[in-house]
């Protein structure tokens, strides 16, 4: 009996123990992401965004979801990837309203995404 207790709490801790950890590398890099993403929106509102900035956030946005893949759900990916694009192209354009508008859904995608991994009630219910 005291053993089959030990072995739930063990389990229960690192089951808790793994999802604290998740819960912290997808706060890292979407916390990074929205960093970078924030200067784009800025530079787009001042009509000062290049082609440049963007593929740098494209960059890190590929080095970081080599590591969210194990975490989160491919769709959620793609729809990053999707926008992320369609930024870089308005930038190339030189359209800043676009890149704005991309942008600004990007930032919605790079808040809401981890919220919808975190250890809430409503996620667990």
């Amino acid at each position: 009996m005291i053993r089959s207790l030990i072995y739930i709490l063990v389990s229960v801790s690192i089951i808790a123990s793994l999802t604290f950890y998740e819960q912290s590398i997808i706060d890292r890099s979407f916390g990074e992401l929205r960093r970078e993403l924030s200067v784009i929106t800025d530079k787009a509102t001042n009509e000062t965004v290049t082609e440049i900035d963007v593929k740098s956030l494209q960059k890190k946005w590929i080095k970081e979801k080599e590591t969210l893949h194990v975490f989160i759900p491919h769709n959620e990916i793609k729809e990053v990837d999707l926008w992320l694009s369609e930024c870089l192209y308005y930038s190339r354009k030189k359209d800043y309203a676009e890149t704005c508008a991309k942008a600004e859904v990007l930032s919605e995608l790079f808040e809401q995404i981890p919220k919808t991994f975190s250890f809430r009630i409503e996620n667990i219910l």
